[in-house]
């Protein structure tokens, strides 16, 4: 089932027939945040056009869902989804945007530990209880966010910016990382990003366990 918009036409499902398109349609990878009903979640962007894109997700979108995809160095994109099928879904701009400025690479902060530049992904809204390793000390802390590259933690001890420490999120991989800065809450920078696919499945199952309490 699709729901077709006026004035968007874009490729349909992979399993079906290619659809003529408008306008050029780029062909990226590009991880973002998926804003739907509410929830946060991370989604990989396929194809890339000025009046929508195809996205990848494990978010069960349906058509005419509304929908906010966000890049980290480009304003928001927000829309509906026109059709959703096995993972993938194209969604439809509510006004166009400049594909070459959103495929723009953004500047990349060096890392401390690896001393090369790390890409920053979005960051997904996410709670749970962490334990930081951090100058001899083990301390009990909350997660406030996450992404591929880092999170945003609470914890008892202020640490100084670019501090090195460990951080130990329950089914996730124990990861170094560097301090940021600090305020009320503390930006963290992993030594090296999480994969994909595993931040998507634990965001997956924290959004489970949340939506049953």
């Amino acid at each position: 089932m699709t729901y077709q918009p006026r004035g968007f036409d874009p490729a349909g499902p992979a399993s079906g027939a290619a659809r003529p398109r408008a306008e050029r349609t780029v062909s990226l990878l590009i991880v973002a945040k998926l804003v739907a009903a509410g929830q946060e979640a991370l989604c990989r962007i396929r194809n890339l056009s000025e009046t929508g894109l195809m996205l990848e997700t494990s978010v069960a979108l349906r058509p005419a869902d509304r929908v906010r995809v966000e890049v980290r160095h480009h304003p928001p994109l927000d829309g509906l989804i026109v059709w959703a099928e096995g993972g993938r879904a194209g969604m439809s701009f509510d006004a166009p945007v400049a594909v070459a400025a959103l495929v723009a690479p953004a500047p990349a902060p060096v890392s401390r530990i690896l001393k090369s530049r790390q890409p920053r992904g979005p960051r997904v809204a996410a709670t749970a209880r962490v334990t930081v390793e951090l100058r001899g000390r083990r301390l009990t802390g909350r997660l406030c966010d996450i992404s591929l590259g880092g999170a945003k933690i609470m914890i008892p001890v202020a640490p100084r910016p670019n501090d090195v420490l460990q951080i130990h999120v329950p089914g996730l991989p124990a990861k170094a990382a560097t301090v940021r800065w600090v305020g009320e809450e503390v930006g963290i920078a992993f030594a090296e990003p999480l994969a994909y696919d595993v931040l998507d499945a634990w965001l997956a199952g924290s959004a489970l366990v949340d939506g049953a309490g």
